[in-house]
C-alpha cells in the first residue's frame, strides 16, 4: 500500500449469462476510493472492457461486525455499470467469512441479484476486503 492507502475490497463476478466483473476499490484514509481504483467488464465472447472507478458507481448496504474481532466490514452492495446496462445487489453467501490470521480479513462467497427482476439470480462471486479496523 502506498502512502495514505488503508485497504481494497476487490469483487469477482461471474454472471448467469457468461459476462464477468472484475473492481477493486482501493480505499484512502478518508475512506473516498483512490484514483488508481479500476475494474474491467469481459462480455460473453471474451472481449474486456477497462473500467475507471467513474464508469460505475458500488453501494455499500450494509455492514456487519465481527464478534471476534469486532471489525466492521460492508456486508452488501448495489454495482450499477450504466454503460454494460448492468444494476445487481450483491449479498454474501454467509456474514461471518472474516480470517483471523496476523492480519484479519474478511473473503468470502457472494450472490448477485438482478435488480431489475429479483426472482433471478444473475450469478455468484467474490469479494475480499482489507484495511477494516476495530472501532475499540
Amino acid at each position: 500500500m502506498e502512502e495514505g492507502q488503508i485497504g481494497w475490497d476487490w469483487f469477482a463476478l461471474q454472471l448467469s449469462d457468461g459476462r464477468e466483473v472484475m473492481l477493486y476499490q482501493i480505499r484512502l484514509e478518508n475512506g473516498k476510493p483512490d484514483s488508481t481504483s479500476k475494474g474491467v467488464f469481459v462480455d460473453q465472447n471474451g472481449i474486456t472492457t477497462p473500467l475507471n472507478w467513474t464508469d460505475l458507481k458500488l453501494e455499500v448496504l450494509g455492514n456487519w461486525t465481527s464478534p471476534e474481532t469486532g471489525v466492521q466490514y460492508p456486508s452488501g452492495w448495489k454495482l450499477s455499470i450504466p454503460s454494460e446496462k448492468l444494476n445487481f445487489q450483491i449479498n454474501p453467501l454467509i456474514e461471518n467469512q472474516e480470517l483471523r490470521t496476523s492480519v484479519n480479513y474478511w473473503e468470502g462467497a457472494v450472490e448477485v441479484v438482478n435488480l431489475l427482476d429479483q426472482r433471478k439470480k444473475a450469478g455468484r462471486g467474490y469479494v475480499e476486503l482489507t484495511g477494516y479496523r476495530s472501532e475499540n
